[in-house]
């Protein structure tokens, strides 16, 4: 008989979560899509509907410059290489990380990831894939400005779960991350995000946190 009805239990201990830093490997892996409508308070329907790209020192989420002609809307992007995370791995809990520079406005934004096997840089927003977007989403509500430190995402977890979790995923494979604004948004809403381009380097560019 086991003492108090309970067998003994051997070599079991508790597991901890193995955590690892992505960060993009040059200026083409972070940029803005972008949209422009006629003074309009709603976001583009679609993903699909925007269609330039830039890069530059800063990465722009919002809605911007609404004025008596017209309103620009940009979805940011950020593309993580080389994550070494198997297929069908469990994600325990992931983060975006960035440096907000300029922030102004309450609005929520959505989080997404783009939700193919491998996104490649993309070379402009027309080529489409960057409308491909997780079933998962992620709700980031007022991020405040700090010029200087990484501010957290919440869990994107579910995000990140689904993109490992495709047939094709394989290790070593890319992960992009995309936030845009959806449905109607009142007043200007603007988030700036440093870029990779803003030292030619990864010092300051964003960050994906992955737990598995």
């Amino acid at each position: 008989m086991f003492k108090n009805g309970i067998p003994p239990m051997y070599g079991w201990s508790q597991g901890s979560a193995a955590t690892q830093i992505f960060q993009p490997s040059g200026g083409e892996d972070d940029g803005t899509f972008e949209y422009t409508n006629n003074n309009s308070s709603s976001a583009p329907s679609s993903s699909q509907d925007y269609n330039t790209d830039e890069d530059d020192t800063t990465v722009a989420w919002a809605r911007v410059a609404r004025g008596e002609d017209s309103a620009i809307w940009y979805k940011a992007y950020f593309r993580f290489p080389n994550i070494s995370v198997a297929q069908g791995a469990t994600i325990q809990n992931s983060y975006l990380k960035v440096i907000i520079s300029l922030a102004s406005g309450t609005g929520a934004a959505t989080i997404v990831g783009t939700d193919v096997d491998n996104v490649t840089q993309p070379v402009n927003g027309s080529d489409g894939v960057h409308s491909l977007h997780t079933t998962a989403s992620v709700a980031w509500s007022n991020p405040t400005a700090n010029g200087t430190n990484y501010v957290s995402s919440p869990d994107i977890a579910t995000i990140i779960q689904e993109i490992v979790d495709r047939p094709g995923w394989s290790s070593g494979n890319a992960i992009m991350i995309q936030i845009f604004y959806q449905g109607s948004v009142t007043g200007d809403q603007n988030r700036k995000f440093l870029a990779w381009d803003a030292n030619d380097n990864a010092s300051q560019a964003a960050k994906l946190e992955i737990s598995t």
